[in-house]
C-alpha cells in the first residue's frame, strides 16, 4: 500500500520578483497564432510582429491552429533585430511538438512544428540607390561591423545579452554568399549579445520529409557570432559565452540537443567561452546516415557567382579562449555532451584561426556514427586533418586529464581522419592527448611529427624533459608473461612535477599504411609510482595482465608530463610526448581462479535446490532474486510428485547470512497449501520459473511466476476467475503468478493472492491461437514502493492480433491489480526487465518492430516516460529478444545496467544509463582481453551501491565443457566510471576441465555483503569436482541439469542504504538564501498542480532544489 504525504509548495512572490532581477515586472508571453508574416488577421499574432514587440524577459511562445509542421516564411526584409535582453523563443511550445528524450548516442527525436524558411528566392529592389545589389531579401541584413553586405540573419541578436531559442527547424537553400544573394545565418550575435543558447533546433532540415541528401536545405550557417569593432576598428567586444546545445547542467539536457546538414561552416564563431556540446553536424537525425559533404561542396559551388568554397564543422577565431568542444568532464551529464561530427570538406575538422587558451576537445565522435562501429563514407577529394590550433601560446586538450571523474567519456573517438596532421599548432602551444580512440587514421605521428609544421622535438619539449636532444621517446624494452619493463626520458621536475604513462593497443588499421599510431586505450600508471616495481628513476616494471591487452596485441606507450601536482593532466599546464615505438605484448592467458583464490569466503557452497532421480526434461534453469536484505530467492524446476514426465516449480529459500535454508513449492493451492502435482497442461520442458522479492530492508513479499495450467486443476477452481470469458483452451499454459509473505525467521511462506493469470487474468473474450497463451518470456520485479510488476510475452494473437507482444502488470502485495495489462511492443521478450529508483525499464523491440533493440522507461505507476535506444550503447550487442543479453538495475539507483557479449569481438561488456536523462553513463569491458574461451549467454545483478555482479557462460582453453565465470564491478555515478572489484573467477567449486563437470543457464542475486549465483548443469554432489559429476543410475552418464547455487561475500561489503519497507516516507522544506525551495523527503517524490489531480514523479535523489521562477505545485512522498 502506498503511503503518502503531500504538501503545497509555492515560492513567494518576492523572490520571484528578486530572481527576475533585469526581468522586470513587464516581461509577458506573446503568443504566434499565425504562419502570416505579411496581413494577419484579426486576433492573430505574426512572428514578425511577436519579435518587433519584444522587451527584456519576454518569452515568445506558438500555438498555430492545425497539424503541423508550421512553415512560417521569412518576410522580405527579414524581421526586426532582437534588442532586448533575456528573451527566449520557445518552438517546442506549439503543440504537437516534443523536445528530444533519446541520449545523444540514440539517435533525434525531436518533433519540431516551427520551420523558419528562408529558402524562397525572390527579392525586392535595394533601398540603397548607390547599392543595387543589396537587394531585399528574405533575410535580415547586417550591416554592422563583423559582418558585411554578404551577411544576412534569419533571426539577429543585436547587443541583446541571454537569448535563448530551441525547437526551431530553419531551412534554406544554397546561396552565393554574395551581395545580392547573400549568405544567411539561422541565428546571428552581434556586438555583444552575451550569453546566447540555441538549443534543440534543425538547421537544413524540414521535420516530415524524408531526411535524404535530396532534401537538405540549407542554412549557410547555423550559428554565427563575429568580433564587433568602433567606427576606427577599435574597442573589439564579443559575443561571449555563447552555447550551442546543451549546457550540461543536467536539466533536460537531451532536450537541448542540435542537428545541422548542409551548412556552409555550421558554426561560424569569433568569441571567448564557447560552448559546443550535443551536436549532430553533416550527420542526420538516425545518428548513422551522413550528409556527402562533397556532394554539399559541389552544390554551393555550381551556385551562379558563388564563393562558399568549404562545409565546414566549426571555426573560431579573434579571441577564442575557454572553448569546449564536447564534454566539459565535470561529472553532470557529461555522456549527453558530446557531438557526432561527419569530417568536412575542408582542410580541418576543427579550426581556430587565432591564439586559443584552454581549449577542451572530448568525449567527440569524429567520422563514425553514435552506434560506434558505422563510418563515414571515405572522402574523395577533400584530406582533412583533425585540429588546426595556430599561435604560439595556444593550449589544447584532446581527450581526458585523468582526473578520475568521467575520463572513459572524455575521450574522443576518431575514425577515418585522412590527412596527415593530429593537430596543427604553434611551434611552443602544447598539446594534452590522452585515451582517445583512434581508428584508421592517417596521421603521420603522434602526437606530432619531428619537424612538422617547424615543431622540433628538442625545443618542444625542452620544459617537460630534462635533455630532449637525448630523446624524448619513451621506449619499452620487453613485455613477458605479462610485465612490462622500460624507460622513459627523464622528466624536469622542477617544472613538471608529475608525468603519466598510458599504454595504448595499437591501431592495426594504421599500422596496416606503415603509421604508428595509438588505437585503443588499454590503461595508465605513474613511472616511480605504487604500479611500478622498477626502483630506479626513468625506468619502469609494470603488470599488464589487468589492462585490456589480448595476448599477441601490439602496444605502445605515451607519457603525458604535468605541472599540476593533483587533478589529472589539464590541458593548460602539461604536455604529451610522442608515441613509443610498438611491441607485441606477451601476455598470458587469463584462467579464472575460484572465489576462495581472490580473498572470499564461502558462505553457502555449491547446493541442490532438488536433487532429482532422473535426468531433467530440458530447459530447466534457475532463476533468482533476493528478499529485502535478508533471504536469497532461488526459483528450480523439479518433477511433480509421483512423475518422471511432468515438471513443478519450487523456490529455495536460502537465508543471505548462510543459516539453514528451506525449499518450498512455487505455487500454492486456492486453500493455501503446497501444490506439488503437475501444474503445467502441456510442454513439460517449458520455460524456466521467474521468482523475486522486494528489496526494501526488512520486506517480506515475494512473488512467483511460471508458464502453468492451473485452469485445469481442481485445486485452483474455488471461484470463477478462469471462466470470465476468455478460452485458455483444454492445454494453455500461460504466465502465472502468485505473490506470498515470508516469516524470514521461520522461513514459512503464506499467499497474498490465488495464482492468477498474468496478462488474460481479467480477460472477458478471446480465445487463443494456440496453447504457448503468453511465456515467461519476460520476468517479475518488485518495485521501489513495494508492487510488483509481472511482465510477459503475450502469444494470444488477442491482444495484439498480428504478432506477439510483451505485456505489462502491476500488483499490489496482496494481488490487486493496480494497472491492469497494457502492451509495451509488438516484440518478443526473454528477461530483460528492471526496476530502478521510482520506475522500471523493459528491453524489447522498439514500437515499429524493427530488429533491434530498445529499453522503455516507465514511472512506477506504469505511465511511460521514455525510450533508450540499445545502440546509444555504442557497442554492438544481439538484437535479438535477450538470451544472452540482460538488463538489470536496483531500487536504490536511478542506473539501468546491460550486459552481454558483444557481436563483433570476443568481449562480455556492459554498458550502464542514466534513466533520469536516458544518457550512456559508462561502458566496461568486463571479460579481460587475455581470458580467451568461448563466451555465451550473460546474466548480472546490481546492489543498492550500483555494484554488479556480472556473470556469463565461458569455456576456457583446456576446459572440456563450459563453465560459469563471474566477476563483481562498481559504477560510480560521479565519475561516470566503472572499477573492477575483481578479476573473472569460476563463482561455483564445481568447475573442472574434465569429468563433465559443467555449469551453465545462470542466474545472479546479491545484497551488499553477500552474492548468490545459481545454475543448472552437472557437477559434483560432494563438491569433489575431481571426482567427477553425479552419475545417472538409469543412464550411467552425467546427471542433467541439476539446479543448484552458491552464496560467497562481496568484495567489498558495505551497509544497505535501501529505504525500509516499514519506513513512513516524509517531506520537508526549507527556503535558501536565494529563495529558492530545498525539499527533503525519503521515499519517491511526485507533483502535482492540484491537490487532487495527477501526481507526476520528480526527477533527482532527494534533497531536490525548486527555483523561486518555478510555478505552485502540490508535492508528495509515496513509499
Amino acid at each position: 500500500m502506498k503511503r503518502l504525504h503531500t504538501r503545497y509548495l509555492k515560492p513567494q512572490l518576492a523572490s520571484l520578483l528578486l530572481l527576475s532581477g533585469g526581468l522586470g515586472l513587464h516581461a509577458k508571453d506573446i503568443v504566434v497564432n499565425t504562419v502570416n508574416n505579411v496581413s494577419p488577421g484579426a486576433g492573430e499574432t505574426s512572428l514578425k510582429a511577436a519579435i518587433a514587440s519584444l522587451a527584456d524577459g519576454d518569452v515568445i511562445k506558438f500555438n498555430i491552429p492545425g497539424a503541423g509542421p508550421h512553415v512560417i516564411v521569412t518576410p522580405l526584409g527579414g524581421y526586426p533585430l532582437i534588442t532586448a535582453n533575456n528573451v527566449y523563443i520557445d518552438g517546442y511550445s506549439q503543440p504537437g511538438s516534443k523536445p528530444n528524450s533519446n541520449g545523444i548516442l540514440g539517435g533525434n527525436n525531436a518533433v519540431i512544428d516551427i520551420v523558419l524558411d528562408s529558402s524562397p528566392d525572390d527579392t525586392l529592389p535595394s533601398p540603397d540607390v548607390n547599392n543595387p545589389d543589396l537587394l531585399v531579401r528574405r533575410s535580415t541584413r547586417l550591416l554592422y561591423s563583423g559582418y558585411g553586405d554578404s551577411e544576412n540573419a534569419v533571426l539577429g541578436v543585436l547587443e541583446g545579452d541571454g537569448f535563448r531559442v530551441r525547437g526551431l527547424a530553419f531551412i534554406g537553400r544554397y546561396v552565393a554568399g554574395s551581395t545580392a544573394d547573400p549568405n544567411v545565418y539561422a541565428v546571428a550575435l552581434v556586438k555583444e549579445a552575451k550569453n546566447a543558447k540555441v538549443q534543440g533546433c534543425w538547421f537544413g532540415l524540414k521535420p516530415g520529409e524524408a531526411y535524404t541528401q535530396e532534401n537538405i536545405k540549407p542554412i549557410t550557417d547555423a550559428v554565427a557570432a563575429y568580433r564587433w569593432r568602433d567606427a576606427n576598428n577599435q574597442n573589439p567586444v564579443y559575443s561571449s559565452g555563447l552555447t550551442i546545445g546543451t549546457d550540461g547542467d543536467g536539466l533536460n539536457d537531451v532536450q537541448e540537443f542540435n542537428v545541422v546538414v548542409g551548412t556552409h561552416v555550421a558554426f561560424g564563431i569569433e568569441a571567448p567561452d564557447l560552448r559546443i556540446s550535443g551536436n549532430y553536424v553533416n550527420v542526420f537525425p538516425d545518428g548513422l546516415t551522413f550528409a556527402d559533404v562533397e556532394a554539399l561542396l559541389d552544390t554551393y559551388l555550381a551556385v551562379p557567382n558563388g564563393g562558399n568554397d568549404t562545409v565546414e564543422f566549426m571555426e573560431n577565431g579573434r579571441s577564442c579562449a575557454n572553448t569546449i568542444i564536447g564534454t566539459d568532464g565535470n561529472g553532470v551529464s557529461d555522456g549527453n555532451e558530446r557531438n557526432i561530427v561527419a569530417h568536412p570538406a575542408y582542410k580541418h575538422d576543427i579550426e581556430f584561426y587565432s591564439d586559443a587558451s584552454n581549449v577542451v576537445i572530448a568525449g567527440n565522435y569524429f567520422g563514425v556514427g553514435v552506434d560506434g562501429t558505422t563510418v563515414q563514407p571515405a572522402l574523395q577529394v577533400k584530406v582533412p586533418d583533425l585540429i588546426s590550433l595556430p599561435g604560439s601560446n595556444a593550449q589544447v586538450r584532446v581527450g581526458s586529464n585523468g582526473d578520475g571523474k568521467s575520463d572513459d567519456i572524455e575521450g574522443n573517438l576518431v575514425y577515418g581522419v585522412q590527412g596527415s596532421r593530429f593537430v596543427q599548432t604553434g611551434l611552443t602551444s602544447p598539446i594534452v592527448a590522452r585515451r582517445n580512440r583512434f581508428v584508421d587514421n592517417s596521421f603521420t605521428a603522434f602526437p606530432f611529427a619531428d619537424g612538422e609544421d617547424g615543431r622540433l622535438y628538442d625545443t618542444y619539449y625542452a620544459g617537460a624533459i630534462l635533455d630532449p636532444v637525448a630523446g624524448v621517446t619513451p621506449t619499452i624494452s620487453t613485455v613477458v608473461n605479462g610485465i612490462m619493463t622500460g624507460t622513459v626520458p627523464a622528466p624536469n621536475v622542477a617544472k613538471y612535477a608529475k608525468h603519466v604513462v598510458d599504454v595504448y593497443v595499437i591501431d592495426p588499421k594504421a599500422a596496416d599504411k606503415g603509421l604508428n599510431l595509438p588505437g585503443k586505450y588499454a590503461g595508465s600508471f605513474v613511472e616511480g609510482g605504487s604500479g611500478d616495481t622498477d626502483g630506479a628513476d626513468n625506468k619502469f616494471r609494470v603488470d599488464l595482465r589487468g589492462m585490456k591487452i589480448a595476448p599477441g596485441d601490439s602496444i605502445a606507450i605515451a607519457v603525458t608530463y604535468t605541472k599540476a601536482t593533483t587533478g589529472g593532466t589539464p590541458g593548460t599546464n602539461s604536455i604529451t610526448a610522442p608515441l613509443s615505438a610498438a611491441i607485441v605484448a606477451d601476455v598470458p592467458v587469463l584462467v579464472p581462479g575460484s572465489v576462495e583464490s581472490l580473498g572470499l569466503t564461502r558462505i553457502v557452497s555449491d547446493k541442490p535446490i532438488i536433487v532429482p532421480d532422473n535426468d531433467a526434461l530440458g530447459n530447466w534453469e534457475p532463476n533468482s532474486g533476493v528478499l529485502g536484505n535478508s533471504t536469497f530467492l532461488i526459483e528450480g524446476n523439479t518433477f511433480a510428485d509421483g512423475t518422471i514426465d511432468k515438471q513443478r516449480f519450487v523456490v529455495a529459500l536460502q537465508p543471505v547470512d548462510g543459516k539453514a535454508g528451506k525449499t518450498v513449492e512455487g505455487f500454492y493451492a486456492d486453500n493455501k497449501t503446497p501444490f506439488k502435482g503437475p501444474i503445467n497442461a502441456s510442454r513439460q520442458n517449458g520455460n524456466p520459473g521467474r521468482v523475486t522479492g522486494d528489496k526494501r530492508i526488512g520486506a517480506t513479499h515475494y512473488i512467483v511466476g511460471a508458464e502453468a495450467s492451473p485452469h485445469t486443476l481442481a485445486e485452483f477452481g474455488s471461484d470463477n476467475r478462469w471462466n470470465l470469458g476468455f478460452d485458455r483452451l483444454v492445454d494453455g499454459r500461460y504466465g502465472t503468478v502468485q505473490i506470498f509473505n515470508l516469516d524470514t525467521t521461520t522461513l514459512t511462506p503464506t499467499p497474498l493472492m490465488k495464482a492468477s493469470d498474468s496478462a488474460n487474468g481479467r480477460r472477458t473474450t478471446g480465445t487463443p491461437a494456440g496453447n504457448q497463451i503468453s511465456r515467461f518470456g519476460g520476468e517479475v520485479v518488485a518495485l521501489d514502493n513495494g508492487n510488483f510488476l509481472s511482465v510477459v510475452q503475450d502469444n494470444s494473437r488477442v491482444v495484439v492480433t498480428t504478432s506477439d507482444a510483451v505485456v505489462a502488470t502491476i500488483y499490489a502485495p496482496d494481488g490487486t491489480v493496480v494497472k491492469d495489462t497494457w502492451v509495451v511492443a509488438a516484440s518478443d521478450i526473454w528477461s530483460n526487465v528492471a526496476a530502478y529508483k521510482g520506475g522500471f525499464a523493459i528491453r524489447c523491440k522498439p514500437q515499429d518492430g524493427s530488429g533491434t533493440r530498445v529499453i522503455y522507461l516507465y514511472d512506477n505507476d506504469g505511465h511511460f516516460e521514455d525510450t533508450i535506444p540499445q545502440n546509444s550503447s555504442g557497442s554492438s550487442f544481439d538484437t535479438g529478444r535477450g538470451d544472452g543479453t540482460r538488463i538489470a538495475s536496483h531500487i536504490n539507483s536511478p542506473y539501468v545496467f546491460l550486459l552481454g557479449k558483444v557481436t563483433d569481438a570476443a568481449v562480455v561488456r556492459i554498458v550502464a544509463w542514466d534513466t533520469r536523462d536516458a544518457s550512456r553513463v559508462a561502458t566496461f569491458d568486463v571479460s579481460e582481453p587475455a581470458f580467451a574461451g568461448g563466451f555465451d549467454r550473460a546474466n548480472l545483478a546490481v546492489d543498492a551501491l550500483n555494484r554488479v555482479t556480472a556473470s556469463w557462460v565461458s569455456q576456457p582453453d583446456g576446459y572440456e565443457l563450459q563453465q560459469v565465470a563471474a566477476r563483481v564491478l562498481a559504477l560510480d555515478g560521479a565519475t561516470m566510471t566503472f572499477s573492477a572489484l575483481t578479476p573473472s573467477f569460476f563463482p561455483f567449486i564445481n568447475a573442472a576441465k574434465t569429468g563433465d563437470i559443467t555449469s551453465v543457464g545462470m542466474t545472479v542475486a546479491m545484497t551488499t555483503k553477500q552474492i548468490c549465483v545459481a545454475a543448472k548443469g552437472q557437477i559434483n554432489l560432494a563438491n569433489k569436482p575431481a571426482l567427477g559429476a553425479q552419475v545417472n543410475a538409469n543412464t550411467g552418464g552425467p546427471l542433467k541439469e541439476i539446479n543448484f547455487y552458491t552464496v560467497f561475500s562481496h568484495p567489498s561489503p558495505a551497509e544497505d542504504p535501501t529505504i525500509s519497507a516499514l519506513a513512513k516516507p516524509t517531506v520537508g522544506v526549507t527556503r535558501n538564501p536565494d529563495g529558492s525551495l530545498k525539499i527533503t523527503f525519503t521515499g519517491s517524490l511526485q507533483a502535482s498542480d492540484t491537490l487532487t489531480g495527477t501526481y507526476l514523479p520528480v526527477a533527482g535523489s532527494s534533497p531536490i532544489t525548486v527555483p523561486t521562477t518555478a510555478a505552485a505545485k502540490f508535492y508528495r512522498t509515496a513509499q
